[in-house]
């Protein structure tokens, strides 16, 4: 669930080459593209990922609620669903933020 949370983002990024600034520094850039064929997030992370391998249940709404209620405010009750029926969405999401807000990664 940890490797795969954010498979949606794969086409969610262009490369611009630039020249190298040294040997050590690569000058190409990053760009985030909002406008992608299949918008989303967890939800297109699920998609994405089922088309190679079979998911639980519970690992399907890990990575779907993996953002916790950082999600339309219709969907909190749907969030605390899947909390309650599988308390590793909860801890999914609690990693994440950990890894992205503390850790920066």
């Amino acid at each position: 669930m940890g490797m795969f949370h954010d498979l949606c983002k794969v086409d969610n990024y262009t490369c611009t080459k630039k020249p190298a600034i040294s040997p050590l520094l690569e000058g190409d850039s990053w760009e985030y593209n909002n406008a992608t064929l299949l918008p989303g997030h967890g939800d297109k992370s699920v998609m994405m990922l089922q088309q190679h391998i079979q998911l639980t249940d519970e690992e399907l709404y890990c990575i779907r609620w993996h953002m916790g209620a950082f999600d339309d405010k219709e969907n909190w009750n749907s969030y605390g669903q899947a909390v309650t029926n599988f308390p590793n969405v909860l801890y999914t999401h609690t990693a994440d933020m950990a890894a992205a807000r503390i850790l920066g990664v």
